[in-house]
């Protein structure tokens, strides 16, 4: 309706959605005189990764994990956690919000490339998929496939580049997404939402304080509800426990975070081999002091390389191979994981046909600003054959115990 509002609002916002990380910021622009009640003329357009990270009153936490595999080559996955309530608000108030203003489309999950939106799941993958129930409002999830093999994305995106194909590589990418994802970060988020209902969650407390004051201070009923709202009094009152209270390494300092890199250690030793059993997978932590958004956020954002150094081989004609730095993909499937708590993770599962013997050398870098580099070296070793001989090399997984 003339002079109520302006259309740039309704398309700034679907311009945020689907412009998850533009190249260049969009200048949008309102006329005063076909809507003179409209108080934002001109709006600038920056992207949905910049507005979240700066909506403070809505996200509560973010994290990405980088995956390399033979089937997909790379993608990085950012997930995005909403507050379940705000200050000053009721649950179902800030669930509204929430979904105005980030979920216009109901498009829970996105498919981008090149910081452009090309496909989506909406919350059905959330609940079905990843069977986060309690979650379903409150999370948004980006799938960068800009560094995807050509080959698979192509198959996986349509032509007009505005869906997902209804494919082959399509459903081997949800099934992926569902497995690793559940290993994640977001299953003891989905767990502490799971222990905070009650009481928080859906403003309870008020009510039960409202409920005793009717009742006769004689009561049993009285004393129980007010020695229970006692204990949760105390229970918000007691400090934080110190970091060796909990079991933290007395080496980690978290508590200033830095938002650049200072150290990077490894609890492995670098001199000794980790052995590699045929049969699943191995996760290596890294100890540093950056920041928990330090791969994510907008402005100067870190990354921790992994590269292949050398392959040592022990088969029957002997000898090593030795060349140039390779990608991890062709030799080992990769998953890092976004700084927590002073805590990188890197889960190694190699997908080649290690021998006994067989040595690969890996470098890890954790690079910043500038040229400083923090590198650490480590190596894996093949301690056992497998026994099902008939598998093709392809077939076969290696844990590194």
């Amino acid at each position: 309706m003339k002079g109520v509002s302006g259309f740039a609002q309704d398309l700034n916002q679907n311009l945020n959605e689907f412009l998850f990380k533009p190249v260049l910021p969009v200048f949008t622009i309102d006329t005063k005189e076909r809507y003179p009640n409209n108080k934002v003329l001109e709006t600038t357009v920056y992207g949905l990764q910049r507005r979240l990270e700066e909506e403070k009153d809505y996200v509560e936490d973010w994290f990405s994990e980088e995956y390399e595999d033979v089937l997909f080559g790379k993608m990085k996955v950012t997930c995005y956690l909403f507050k379940a309530k705000q200050d000053g608000k009721t649950v179902k108030e800030t669930k509204g919000d929430i979904q105005r203003r980030f979920f216009k489309n109901n498009m829970s999950t996105l498919f981008s490339m090149n910081g452009q939106v090309h496909g989506h799941y909406t919350s059905e993958f959330i609940t079905r998929g990843l069977k986060y129930n309690l979650l379903k409002d409150y999370l948004l999830i980006n799938v960068d496939c800009t560094k995807m093999k050509y080959e698979f994305r192509k198959d996986l995106f349509m032509a007009s580049r505005d869906r997902l194909k209804n494919g082959a590589k399509a459903e081997e990418l949800r099934d992926y997404l569902r497995k690793k994802l559940t290993k994640s970060k977001l299953d003891e988020i989905n767990k502490r939402r799971k222990d905070s209902i009650g009481l928080e969650s859906e403003d309870t407390s008020e009510l039960i304080k409202s409920f005793a004051k009717n009742l006769s201070k004689d009561s049993d009923l009285f004393k129980l509800l007010q020695n229970t709202l006692k204990l949760e009094e105390r229970a918000k009152e007691k400090p934080e426990k110190s970091r060796h209270q909990i079991g933290l390494p007395k080496n980690r300092c978290h508590s200033n975070p830095s938002a650049f890199q200072v150290f990077l250690s490894c609890e492995h030793k670098a001199n000794s081999p980790m052995p590699v059993p045929v049969g699943g997978e191995k996760t290596l932590r890294f100890e540093t002091d950056v920041e928990d958004h330090y791969f994510d956020r907008t402005d100067n954002p870190g990354d921790l390389q992994v590269s292949i150094l050398r392959v040592k081989r022990t088969d029957s004609n002997g000898g090593n191979e030795k060349g140039n730095t390779k990608e991890p993909g062709e030799l080992l499937n990769i998953i890092k994981s976004s700084p927590d708590k002073g805590t990188i993770k890197i889960t190694l599962n190699p997908d080649t046909d290690l021998r006994q013997g067989d040595e690969i050398e890996i470098e890890a870098s954790l690079k910043g600003v500038g040229e400083d580099f923090f590198r650490k070296l480590f190596s894996l070793k093949s301690s056992t054959l497998s026994r099902r001989k008939n598998l093709l090399p392809w077939k076969r997984k290696v844990l590194i115990t």
